[in-house]
């Protein structure tokens, strides 16, 4: 479990030392124009918060940081409503449940280990990635194959 856990928190500290969201809420927390040196920041820390996973104290302190989130995310929801969270990737999607969930799986993630395969189909379940078009695509079933592409989408 605590490879998924590392992979999720590299998969962020790459998209974030990369420049991060422009659409995030952390934009209205620290200011516009010192965002991408936020974003930077953090994404060191997660680098950080990965290697520490295999010692106690680092599995504390990534529980403390998802837990955390979990506070900047029902900051966001409530302060910059029409911001995305910009953990992930720079999809744009309002914090919403599925975020605000995801950190609190994660944090607990650290701990129980038994429960890995069910973590792991709840990360991807409540990603920001599988909102929109991308999402209705690839569970898009249609109904007869002569349908147009259109309706395959409307009906998903």
């Amino acid at each position: 479990m605590e490879v998924l856990v590392a992979a999720v928190l590299l998969w962020a500290a790459v998209f974030k030392l990369r420049g991060g969201s422009k659409r995030s809420a952390l934009g209205k927390l620290v200011g516009k124009h010192r965002t991408k040196t936020a974003f930077r920041i953090i994404g060191v820390v997660e680098i950080g918060l990965a290697i520490s996973l295999p010692v106690p104290a680092g599995k504390w302190a990534v529980a403390a940081w998802f837990l955390g989130l979990f506070g900047y995310l029902m900051w966001a929801r409530v302060a910059a409503p029409d911001s995305s969270c910009g953990c992930l990737s720079d999809k744009f999607a309002p914090v919403g449940m599925r975020a605000i969930v995801r950190s609190l799986v994660l944090a607990g993630a650290v701990f129980l280990p038994w429960q890995a395969v069910m973590a792991a189909v709840a990360i991807v379940l409540l990603s920001a990635e599988r909102d929109g078009e991308r999402a209705t695509a690839v569970f898009a079933v249609p109904l007869q194959r002569d349908e147009p592409e259109a309706v395959r989408f409307a009906l998903a």
